[in-house]
């Protein structure tokens, strides 16, 4: 078996979350997880040190997101799923009848 580097580790680590935010963005998932979390476009886009325009335009579609920026985006796409899974999972739990 051949033995993948730290570098080489980290380049497959990185084209799997370039992969994961295209998923997002052209499902819509990446406007729809914004918009649960209650935030603009210019939140998102200070956030990740791109244009609101830029969001506009990964949000709609119009452009495939890529680079070092593409990656922080992604990264946040994902903490904001992780943060809204707990919110669904404390209002369900809360929710249920005690026995």
């Amino acid at each position: 078996m051949e033995h993948v580097s730290d570098s080489g580790l980290a380049a497959i680590q990185r084209t799997v979350e370039l992969a994961e935010l295209r998923l997002r963005t052209e499902s819509g998932e990446a406007l729809e997880l914004r918009l649960r979390a209650k935030l603009s476009q210019g939140d998102v886009a200070e956030a990740v040190d791109v244009s609101v325009g830029t969001i506009c335009r990964w949000e709609m579609g119009n452009r495939r997101p890529c680079g070092p920026r593409a990656l922080a985006y992604s990264r946040l796409l994902a903490a904001l799923r992780d943060l809204l899974d707990r919110q669904d999972q404390d209002s369900n739990h809360h929710g249920q009848p005690s026995v």
